[in-house]
């Protein structure tokens, strides 16, 4: 399989003239290059070198000018996919680069593109949450510092410990009072650890007061210095895509990361952009294309969700799609939790404006009556479930 891939490679990256008419045309080779697309993921799923040589031709494939603009790359979104997912960091960021300068950086567009544009059915049971916040993340600010979020973290200065001391050590560090050192230059990186040798340092120290020894001051002050100067180099971009490539490698975490990030991007957009993205997300929630993620845990489109359910404004749905999504994708708990809320508190079902309402002649009392039936059926389900694994657990 490495010879023939190396052998489609020589054929798909040629340009000389006389080599083009002895190879196959461009319509062999794409036939040879899906078949192997389909072949090369569900027989060698763990030969690395192997994924990784067949993940540079589709990658060259995506980049190279004049095969980027045919049919091909329709025909290969599933490799696309992979190398996305792909476990070698070095290939899924060429992979992310294509796909990223494929749109605009703009939050409110990334966001259409996830629930519109993309079809997640090729990534077949991946948690594809992992390419949605890095597509997401990367359109931050990318040189904006890097802040506590709470200051109860942040420690004081050295020299603020001064202002503590009584009155004898103030006037006996005065009197050891040194000039301004010669500090280094800010350092714009410098990948190296600052650490402040401890080895001396007594577990239960002793109260013993000690003179002021000015040349160790002068040499931790000067590592402070150089601490803050390589803290203060460090940017949104570096820190966000380091986040982004942990996700990567814990599904957990990129789990808890979209549930905290995706209702705090709802809460910055616009009225508009809301009502643009929610009719979108009704029907990419209930695609059936996420059948797949069914049984996966945890699974991509129930993140999804539970996100939206956290969103402020919120994002309404109606109670017989609320019973159809917990049916379909296991979502009962969360499902009749929503239902609940709908019928104890009518306050929190958004009046939203659509000039098709004037058709609807369904009364107030019906919708209460409709909500009362899908709890009842979602709770049904919920005590079924819970007895079988009762029963066999």
């Amino acid at each position: 399989m490495k010879a023939i891939t190396r052998m489609l490679e020589e054929w798909m990256k040629c340009k000389k003239v006389v080599t083009l008419n002895q190879a196959p045309s461009l319509r062999e080779k794409s036939i040879l290059l899906v078949k192997m697309m389909q072949y090369v993921e569900k027989r060698f799923p763990d030969d690395n070198e192997l994924n990784a040589q067949f993940l540079e031709l589709v990658n060259y494939v995506y980049t190279d000018k004049h095969l980027k603009t045919t049919e091909l790359t329709s025909k290969l979104e599933p490799a696309f996919l992979a190398g996305l997912r792909c476990s070698q960091p070095h290939i899924r960021a060429k992979f992310f680069k294509v796909f990223d300068e494929s749109m605009q950086r703009r939050l409110h567009d990334r966001l259409l593109y996830i629930v519109c544009s993309q079809n997640w059915d090729a990534i077949g049971p991946h948690y594809w949450i992992k390419q949605c916040i890095e597509l997401l993340l990367i359109t931050a600010a990318p040189d904006g510092g890097i802040e506590m979020s709470h200051e109860s973290s942040i420690l004081p200065s050295i020299t603020s410990v001064i202002n503590c001391a009584d009155k004898q050590k103030k006037e006996e560090f005065n009197r050891h009072q040194f000039q301004k050192p010669n500090f280094p230059e800010p350092m714009e990186n410098k990948d190296e650890v600052l650490d402040v040798d401890l080895t001396n340092v007594d577990s239960n120290p002793t109260v013993e007061e000690k003179p002021i020894i000015r040349e160790e001051t002068i040499k931790m002050i000067k590592k402070h210095y150089e601490f803050i100067q390589v803290s203060r180099n460090v940017t949104t971009d570096q820190f966000l895509l380091a986040a982004a490539q942990l996700c990567h490698m814990d599904t957990n975490l990129a789990e808890h990361v979209w549930l905290s990030l995706f209702p705090k991007l709802w809460a910055i957009l616009e009225e508009d952009q809301h009502s643009a993205l929610v009719q979108e997300i009704l029907p990419f929630i209930t695609s059936g294309t996420h059948i797949i993620q069914k049984d996966c845990h945890p699974s991509a489109i129930n993140t999804f969700v539970e996100a939206l359910c956290r969103c402020n404004p919120p994002i309404q749905m109606a109670p017989p799609l609320m019973k159809y999504i917990g049916k379909s994708h296991n979502l009962w708990h969360r499902m009749a939790l929503g239902l609940e809320q709908m019928a104890f508190d009518p306050n929190s079902i958004s009046k939203v404006s659509n000039p098709a309402s004037c058709y609807e002649f369904e009364g107030e009392q019906s919708k209460t009556v409709n909500i009362n039936i899908c709890i009842n059926k979602s709770w049904v389900h919920i005590t079924k479930f819970q007895g079988i694994a009762g029963f066999f657990g």
